[in-house]
């Protein structure tokens, strides 16, 4: 054993430090995270506004200033229309976890029928067989209304825990506005410790994330606004329950690719067709 650790000694060293650090990792992800997601949140902040301030400097702002107003405009408004539109969705999503299992309850009993009738063109159901059908059906109901409550709860409580992502966002606020106070000169001393040539394209490449990251986030923005009021439009036209909360839905389904909104629509149009609501 001792002949086989001399030999290996280098491996063992290599892997001990390899596990240290992954320790270390572990606990500094656990206990160390919270302090530092606001850091990570505020200096992304500061490189994506960056551009922004930029140009409110070129119009004669002060940087501070021009830090300020880039923020304000962007979170403000944004914090305030965030706020209304969480509220009304807490109290639709609380509604609507309160009828799932009515729901659920309702598609069991269509599906029951639906079964019975195509049963009925090849002879009728023993009663033994029928009562287990239903037992079946009724099992089914239950673990549908079970799954469905779960999500819509856990939807809630995720909700409400926004006072403290709350103070996570507004400790990255204060950060991002201290760096872009001075970002310049954050920028100047990153660089400097860097080759000349491999500064001259940081900057460059810097520059370049900055303006391609906030016109893609303008765009996805752009794009999820006009999806949700189309279809909070055509929802209310048709007069649909929970009509924002599901045109909040279909706008972020429709980020995903390939499926979109789809991945909404066609399950509820199957559920109207299964539940003969044949209309909507």
């Amino acid at each position: 054993m001792l002949s086989f650790v001399i030999r290996n000694r280098l491996a063992l060293i290599n892997l001990g430090l390899w596990v240290l650090v992954g320790v270390l990792t572990y606990y500094g992800l656990k206990y160390l995270l919270p302090f530092v997601v606001p850091l990570i949140f505020g200096t992304l902040i500061a490189v994506l506004f960056e551009p922004v301030v930029k140009l409110f400097v070129r119009i004669k702002f002060p940087r501070w200033l021009a830090s300020v107003t880039a923020l304000f405009l962007f979170f403000g408004g944004g914090a305030t229309v965030l706020l209304l539109l969480t509220a009304k969705l807490v109290i639709e999503l609380k509604d609507f976890a309160v009828k799932i299992p009515q729901l659920s309850a309702g598609l069991m009993a269509r599906g029951e029928d639906l079964l019975h009738q195509g049963v009925a063109l090849y002879g009728q159901l023993s009663p033994s067989m029928s009562d287990q059908v239903r037992t079946q059906m009724d099992k089914a109901g239950k673990t549908l209304g079970e799954i469905g409550a779960g999500m819509a709860d856990s939807t809630v409580k995720a909700i409400t825990n926004v006072p403290s992502m709350v103070t996570i966002f507004l400790l990255a606020l204060i950060i991002s506005f201290f760096l872009l106070k001075d970002f310049p000169i954050w920028q100047q001393r990153l660089l400097r410790l860097l080759h000349p040539t491999v500064r001259e394209k940081g900057d460059v490449v810097l520059d370049d994330l900055g303006k391609a990251t906030f016109g893609y986030l303008r765009a996805q923005a752009i794009l999820i606004g006009i999806t949700f009021v189309q279809v909070l439009v055509g929802l209310l036209v048709l007069h649909v329950p929970y009509a924002f909360s599901l045109s909040v839905l279909a706008a972020f389904l429709d980020i995903l690719p390939l499926l979109g909104t789809g991945s909404l629509f066609v399950p509820w149009g199957i559920y109207m067709l299964a539940t003969g609501n044949t209309k909507l």
